[in-house]
């Protein structure tokens, strides 16, 4: 290759000004998910909703499942793919969050599954607490951080984040279902009189 040849670049430099939207066109993962018959399914009243669901952000979904299409675990993609392919047979609304492509979400999962772990910090804690309690956090750290790294977490409206082997133990014991339905219908409710 001569010295005076430049190399072209890997992406067109109509696209270089918007890099995430860029890799979001080759994320194998669909941003968002509203099964046929979902509203039925989890007995929501029809009407305004739909059109809110289909026009609401990916963040504004009752369900959020986070995957890493750019994981080198195979275990990790089945488990995605599994999680992703169980909510669609359950007509569960949910997104799905890249975080190859939004790696600024990892920080905040982060510190969602640290906030699980950790339980709250007690005040006027002695000494020997508080040193106790500094072991506490970094044990809690990098449980969180082995939890971050058995993807995918499904996050059940802010008010829980499960792994998959937490979403198949609730479901094999009949406590799934019911905190999708809190999930669905807190997000979905109607007030009366609209």
């Amino acid at each position: 290759m001569p010295a005076s040849r430049t190399r072209e670049p890997l992406m067109p430099a109509s696209r270089t000004r918007e890099p995430l939207r860029y890799a979001l066109e080759y994320s194998p993962w669909p941003e968002k998910q509203l099964p046929e018959g979902w509203q039925q399914a989890w007995r929501v009243p029809t009407g305004a909703c739909s059109e809110a669901a289909s026009t609401c952000a990916v963040t504004e979904l009752p369900i959020v499942v986070y995957v890493s299409s750019l994981s080198g675990d195979r275990r990790a993609a089945k488990n995605s793919r599994w999680a992703l392919d169980f909510l669609v047979g359950k007509k569960v609304p949910h997104a799905v969050v890249d975080l190859s492509v939004y790696p600024q979400v990892r920080s905040h999962l982060l510190a969602q599954l640290l906030a699980r772990e950790l339980p709250a910090a007690a005040s006027g804690a002695t000494p020997a607490a508080m040193a106790y309690s500094e072991v506490a956090q970094a044990e809690a750290r990098a449980r969180a951080e082995a939890a971050l790294a058995e993807l995918p977490v499904i996050d059940l409206g802010g008010a829980r984040l499960l792994s998959v082997g937490e979403m198949i133990d609730s479901e094999d014991h009949g406590e799934l279902d019911p905190l999708l339905q809190h999930a669905i219908t807190a997000r979905f409710a109607t007030t009366p009189g609209k």
